[in-house]
């Protein structure tokens, strides 16, 4: 089995090197915290962003969630994500038992696929889905960013590979043919993702084909 690695310059100073870990770590623990909230609360019976402080309050004294990542997470982001039409749409999925959150695959890939490898070897990718639901005859894959950066084109750039995964994965998981795969609008300006101050949402639109 193959394993992927990336090495880093030297020639950076020790400071930059840890202001960088720093700033990965904490990047790190906030996009943690948003994807674990947003596991946990049911988008069905929020009605305001309080109602997300509430739950995420009871969440942290049941233990379900880490006291300290109510400092990190910003309620009003992902109120404003609950208030766009995709919200609605996985809130209504959620109520009907079609919203599957956090969902594990693991899947092989012929090593040509991966990497620049002459083989049909299977590399083994596993990974975890952020949600997925059905409607009116579509698959929507959605994945969640927490990124500091405006640019929709930035994060597609960056995540392709791993988005191709997921879409891959879902296709074996629900047993339905793939179909086409477009980034899906989520406001009348056209955008590919719903973008919020922290919280970045790249959503897929798939036709089912049966």
């Amino acid at each position: 089995m193959a394993e992927e690695s990336a090495d880093h310059g030297e020639d950076a100073g020790v400071e930059e090197n840890q202001n960088a870990q720093a700033d990965s770590g904490a990047g790190a623990a906030r996009g943690t915290a948003y994807h674990r909230a947003l596991e946990l609360l049911p988008f069905d019976q929020i009605q305001s962003r309080s109602d997300v402080e509430t739950w995420l309050e009871r969440f942290a004294e049941e233990n379900q969630y880490p006291a300290e990542n109510l400092k990190v997470v910003d309620c009003a982001v992902i109120w404003n994500f609950l208030q766009s039409e995709t919200g609605h749409r996985m809130a209504k999925a959620q109520a009907d038992g079609r919203l599957h959150k956090e969902q594990q695959f693991v899947m092989g890939i012929p090593a040509r696929e991966v990497g620049p490898v002459d083989s049909d070897e299977l590399v083994v990718i596993q990974g975890i889905i952020d949600a997925y639901f059905e409607d009116d005859g579509e698959l929507i894959l959605v994945d969640y960013k927490t990124d500091r950066t405006w640019s929709s084109q930035v994060l597609l750039d960056h995540y392709k590979r791993q988005l191709d995964y997921y879409e891959r994965a879902l296709t074996q998981l629900t047993g339905k043919k793939s179909g086409k795969m477009d980034l899906f609008p989520d406001d009348a300006a056209g955008h590919s993702m719903l973008k919020t101050e922290n919280l970045h949402c790249i959503i897929f639109q798939k036709v089912v084909a049966f």
